[in-house]
């Protein structure tokens, strides 16, 4: 598991099953894109991207500032972003 599953997986049991299940879970952590103080995840669609970004964005970069002990800015694409540039 790398450590952007990780994190997900540390706001799992700090928010609703709901809120995970319809926003949180389709996250996907670019792990060759992302650095150490940058957390690139995609995200299956707009409304989804700017619902993490405006909600849990913070909470994100602080849950990696925990297990890595950097403090990271977190970015949230979309996901035919990623698939663009395969």
């Amino acid at each position: 598991m790398n450590i952007g599953q990780n994190v997900l997986e540390l706001l799992k049991q700090e928010i609703t099953e709901v809120e995970y299940k319809r926003y949180i879970r389709h996250l996907v952590y670019d792990t060759k894109k992302s650095t150490s103080d940058l957390a690139i995840f995609y995200a299956p669609n707009a409304l989804v991207a700017n619902w993490i970004k405006s909600k849990y964005s913070e909470k994100i970069a602080h849950l990696f500032e925990i297990k890595g002990e950097t403090k990271v800015t977190v970015q949230i694409a979309l996901k035919n972003q990623l698939d663009n540039k395969r």
